[in-house]
């Protein structure tokens, strides 16, 4: 059942929740009706939003479900259960027949938007801390390298924090590369 969704969604069956987010991103822009004239997108687009509710419901389920011990507390879980599992295609047609904008708003699929001024903040962060420590051990290695009257050894410690900060500028800008392509598709 679920190989039918992947396949909906053009991903592999062992995708992580941001690749399922991103091809279900690309195919409701594709699909979606208030984007596309022919009505027959309209059923297209239905079954991509429930294959992609599926499949972040079953990344998000936990592995053992947990209750407390009453029946009242037990009752409630398999109704909301039930309620969740019978949703999907009824949200899919709610949200084929809304603008595209407002869509947007509303699916879950697009929320990590406005959580992305923390990634950024966390990459600057990160950046800065980074190119601290190593301007400080390059000092270190500097006046060393002078205090000991040009002693060649720290010639080959200056080397390897050459090699060090030209490997670490190369990880942050895949980094950030990977911050511009989350967002780039919507």
């Amino acid at each position: 059942m679920f190989s039918r969704y992947y396949r909906l969604l053009e991903i592999s069956p062992n995708a992580g929740a941001e690749e399922i987010k991103r091809a279900y991103r690309k195919k409701a822009k594709l699909y979606h009706p208030d984007l596309n004239l022919p009505t027959s997108e309209r059923e297209k687009f239905i079954e991509v939003t429930k294959a992609y509710e599926y499949l972040i419901e079953r990344l998000n389920r936990p592995k053992h479900m947990r209750y407390v011990y009453t029946k009242k507390t037990y009752k409630q879980a398999q109704k909301q259960k039930t309620r969740k599992a019978r949703n999907p295609r009824d949200r899919a047609k709610n949200y084929s027949k809304m603008r595209y904008k407002s869509y947007r708003k509303e699916s879950t699929a697009f929320t990590d938007e406005h959580n992305f001024w923390k990634y950024k903040a966390l990459f600057y962060g990160m950046q800065l801390f980074v190119y601290g420590v190593m301007l400080v051990v390059a000092a270190g290695l500097f006046l060393a390298f002078i205090i000991t009257h040009f002693n060649p050894v720290f010639l080959i410690f200056i080397g390897l924090w050459v090699y060090f900060a030209t490997k670490t500028k190369s990880y942050f800008s895949a980094w950030k590369l990977d911050f511009k392509n989350v967002f780039s598709d919507q």
